[in-house]
């Protein structure tokens, strides 16, 4: 496993999803002029709520799944049969407790008819992550990105459509997601494993448990960490400043964290197999790597959403525009702090099996946010939510690497890092030389410009070595990365 198979396997989750993630900022910027805020509201709180399940009754078998497949690839189905026959049962307690509540739920509440599509939407969604994980597991990133591409275009077109042609609304929203998450599941090669249910493994089962509840637990104050605003804001002003704030959070949120996800996707397999069989030194090695990396990417979005923002969110719709701007720069440090936490340091937890240690960061970091939101909301409005994630994020930030450091020391590339820095300083002052520039042709200029200032300093300052590298591949000659 080297930094070369890395690289091809990111290129491929890159070049594959990043379609993915722009069908999703066109997906926000045209249901923000579809929908009225409110209509956008019930959308996002009630996606949050399928979130928030998802979290706390399907979230540990993915992360079983990814964690113990390389250890079970010889005799795979043990573990998918166990974890198959996991995924029915539990499916089945999340339909009678949704049917229990849509009964108890008052008829003339707004809310109740979410319940049904909800359930549904919690099912497919929850399937078709499962599948995507297991593509992600076996180290298919083609599959994977394929399969997530489609997924978002599906749930694009089709809600558009129920919008549009059907004045669906929110709920038309939501019918797409849901066909989305019911086709990857169609689709997947791998999704028969769902069949092999039947048997299970009781030791393997309370492994997994052992291992995926601490972590389920943790999503779920990391739910709180990244989704409880919306429930807040609806709660202490409305839904429609929560529908607000949702679109320019999701917004901000993908812009930043988009390209470090996918390049996780690729990294934390090839991590994993890295500690199995070379040990901990050559992980703590290839992690190191990892960060310069993710750094390359997330530092020029933030101060690119922070500059450009009154360019950006003219694609929002009127009603949204104003908050977008007003809260972008803070949005964009906080989702940084969020991307570099969760796809580097965080990893450390996973890598070692501690989960406890990782649980305790994410509670108290929730606790954080939520005491702050109650605190700042009713003052600050939307952006004391905006600054409440900013602080949570960094106090999340120092746990992470105050602990992680005493289960894996993973030296800071201080140089690299230093060079990334005057790269990014670079990108900056070219995009507030033309920060005056406005309107959407005027944001397509300076992106360009601005990217290629940046790629010209990384290439200047020669991080990770790219000029020699590059040099040789093009005379021919084979360097291990």
């Amino acid at each position: 496993m080297s930094l070369s198979l890395l690289i091809q396997h990111a290129v491929i989750y890159f070049a594959a999803r990043v379609i993915s993630a722009l069908v999703y900022f066109v997906t926000i910027a045209l249901y923000t002029r579809w929908l009225s805020p409110e209509d956008y509201g019930h959308y996002a709180l009630v996606w949050a709520g399928v979130v928030l399940f998802n979290t706390v009754f399907y979230y540990w078998l993915g992360a079983v799944l990814l964690r113990y497949y390389p250890l079970y690839q010889n005799r795979p189905q043990q573990l998918l049969s166990t974890l198959a026959t996991a995924f029915v049962g539990v499916s089945l307690l999340v339909g009678m407790l949704g049917g229990l509540f849509f009964l108890l739920s008052p008829p003339g509440s707004p809310w109740r008819h979410f319940i049904p599509l909800g359930i549904g939407l919690l099912w497919f969604h929850s399937w078709g992550e499962l599948n995507l994980m297991f593509s992600r597991s076996q180290l298919r990133p083609f599959e994977y990105t394929v399969l997530a591409t489609v997924k978002s275009l599906t749930a694009l077109l089709v809600g558009s459509f129920l919008i549009i042609g059907g004045q669906w609304g929110a709920t038309g929203a939501l019918m797409g997601l849901l066909v989305g998450s019911l086709l990857t599941g169609l689709m997947s090669r791998t999704g028969r494993w769902i069949f092999t249910m039947g048997r299970i493994d009781p030791s393997l089962l309370k492994e997994s448990l052992s291992y995926g509840l601490p972590l389920t637990v943790s999503s779920l104050f990391l739910f709180l960490l990244s989704w409880s605003d919306r429930f807040l804001i609806a709660s202490l002003i409305d839904t429609a400043s929560a529908g607000v704030y949702s679109a320019v959070y999701d917004f901000i949120n993908q812009s930043n964290t988009t390209l470090m996800m996918y390049f996780n996707l690729a990294s934390y397999p090839i991590i994993v197999r890295i500690l199995e069989e070379h040990g901990v030194a050559s992980a703590a090695k290839q992690m190191q790597s990892n960060m310069v990396l993710l750094l390359i990417l997330g530092l020029p979005i933030t101060v690119g959403v922070g500059l450009l923002a009154p360019n950006i969110f003219l694609l929002f719709g009127a009603d949204f525009r104003g908050e977008a701007i007003r809260l972008a720069p803070w949005l964009a440090v906080g989702t940084l702090l969020f991307g570099i936490r969760t796809y580097h340091f965080d990893l450390i937890f996973h890598l070692k099996r501690n989960t406890l240690g990782y649980m305790g960061i994410i509670i108290a970091s929730a606790l954080v946010k939520v005491g702050l939101s109650f605190w700042w909301i009713p003052s600050f409005g939307l952006l004391g939510s905006a600054l409440s994630t900013l602080i949570a994020g960094l106090f999340a930030l120092i746990g992470s690497v105050y602990l992680g450091q005493k289960l894996i020391s993973i030296p800071f590339p201080y140089q690299e890092v230093g060079k990334i820095l005057l790269a990014t300083g670079g990108f900056g002052l070219v995009l507030q030389a033309l920060s005056a520039w406005e309107g959407l042709p005027a944001l397509m200029i300076q992106i360009s410009v601005g990217g290629l200032v940046y790629g010209g300093c990384l290439w200047f300052l020669n991080i990770l070595g790219c000029r020699e590298k590059l040099a040789r591949k093009l005379k021919g000659r084979q360097v291990p990365l």
